[in-house]
């Protein structure tokens, strides 16, 4: 169960943490220009 519940979730929060970083990133650099 490990492996199918734990595919999707991650693979979910993976895509989802990235998109936010990349937000944060793109503020950070902005801010800093």
């Amino acid at each position: 169960p490990d492996k199918n519940g734990g595919t999707t979730k991650p693979s979910f929060a993976n895509v989802f943490s990235q998109r936010h970083m990349h937000e944060i990133s793109e503020q950070k650099l902005d801010v800093a220009s």
